[in-house]
């Protein structure tokens, strides 16, 4: 699946000390819950028929209670590389199946020749200017295989201006699906696209 949108808020989830895949979760973030599950989901359709998948997930953050997403997918089975620009990254939970990387997502140093078959960036790029989102668009580009699936979150960035500056660096990107439900606050646009496979 590729498309572009705004993420809804989902009362069904229980944000329960258990959090999502055994994983937990502080319950007082306003969008990660909706977020992380919708990610989970999205990496699970990426490619049903390949398992494990290799996973790079970009800005992964450094807060214990709020970052994560490398844990959930790891929990799933996948292999990840999480990557942030910020050396305290490197004092969350490993594993066996999460390889932590200080590493600019916008110009990969220590990444030069990693394929991935999925790139997740949750919340990340609405901290950047405008004009520095292309080259983490290039980024993500270069290290996904052919076929390999783009899956991103931002907050209060419009999904179109998203989805322009993603297919603006030769991913294809699907239509805009239509909205239903209460907005998250901050408002959440995602964004799935591939690599082209040749």
């Amino acid at each position: 699946m590729t498309g572009f949108g705004w993420l809804a808020a989902d009362p069904t989830i229980a944000r329960t000390p258990r959090g999502i895949a055994g994983i937990w979760l502080s319950p007082d973030l306003p969008t990660r819950w909706e977020e992380f599950t919708w990610v989970r989901v999205q990496v699970l359709l990426a490619q049903p028929d390949a398992h494990p998948l290799d996973v790079l997930d970009a800005g992964t953050g450094t807060d214990p209670g709020a970052h994560i997403l490398p844990e959930i997918l790891a929990a799933d089975g996948h292999r990840v590389i999480a990557v942030d620009s910020d050396p305290r990254t490197l004092n969350l939970p490993s594993s066996p199946s999460i390889l932590r990387i200080v590493d600019d997502m916008r110009k990969f140093t220590h990444l030069r020749h990693v394929g991935v078959d999925v790139y997740t960036t949750v919340s990340v790029v609405e901290h950047m200017h405008a004009t520095e989102r292309p080259a983490v668009w290039d980024e993500a580009f270069r290290v996904l295989r052919p076929g390999g699936t783009l899956i991103v979150t931002a907050d209060d960035i419009p999904p179109q201006e998203l989805a322009n500056e993603i297919a603006a660096a030769n991913f294809l990107v699907g239509g805009e699906e239509a909205f239903a439900g209460k907005h998250l606050n901050p408002k959440v646009a995602w964004v799935v696209a591939r690599r082209p496979e040749a």
